[in-house]
């Protein structure tokens, strides 16, 4: 059994509400709280993890390490570089978009979903956008829309629209403003010098049905 002091704890994790990342011994792990991992052990001992690993979770097994107070601990596969979205260049940020789509939309029928959805959850590994944050896997509420819609929009979304219309510094900018927390949808009307087109030209970018 660890303890709280033989080990490492990452302090961007403490918002996390279902554990905590540490390292110990050079790896890096995650302490899962206990209403949260039937679920999570769920999801690994069907394979199911192995699907969302195939769509860019990051590769994450089961541990038989014990620490006080967590029932359960995973380790992750832990990438040699960190960048951050306000860093990217625009298919980088559209790129980790739609990875955060594509594991939501798995998710769905198992009655789960991502309680957040920015770019701080995602790295990159080489070219590859990898989702890194196993805890943002929540039990959704039946029959509610998805819980990170509004962020996903403010820190995607409306990025990606000034992006496509030449204002990657306004982007940036408001990305990298944690008061901010993206581009409210009321300011992207006020920075954009013409709103035409504007939702072809994202749905072409993202590649839904129907774009122009």
């Amino acid at each position: 059994m660890l303890k709280h002091t033989d080990v490492e704890f990452e302090p961007s994790s403490q918002w996390d509400p279902h554990g905590r990342l540490f390292r110990w011994k050079g790896g890096l792990y995650r302490a899962i709280e206990a209403d949260i991992a039937p679920i999570y052990l769920d999801l690994i001992r069907t394979g199911h993890i192995e699907r969302l690993v195939d769509i860019g979770l990051i590769e994450t097994e089961l541990t038989d390490l014990a620490l006080d107070g967590y029932p359960l601990i995973l380790r992750h596969r832990e990438l040699p570089h960190v960048s951050y979205g306000f860093e990217w260049c625009a298919p980088m940020l559209l790129d980790a978009a739609k990875l955060t789509l594509q594991l939501a939309r798995e998710l769905d029928p198992m009655g789960l979903e991502l309680h957040d959805a920015h770019p701080w959850n995602i790295l990159f590994d080489g070219t590859r956008p990898r989702f890194v944050d196993f805890g943002s896997i929540s039990i959704a509420r039946p029959g509610a829309t998805w819980s990170a819609q509004e962020e996903f929009i403010r820190t995607f979304v409306n990025p990606l629209v000034l992006f496509s219309y030449g204002c990657a510094d306004q982007a940036r900018r408001r990305m990298n403003d944690l008061t901010q927390w993206g581009v409210r949808t009321r300011d992207l009307y006020r920075l954009l010098t013409t709103k035409q087109h504007v939702g072809h030209r994202l749905d072409r970018w993202l590649g839904l049905p129907g774009a122009v």
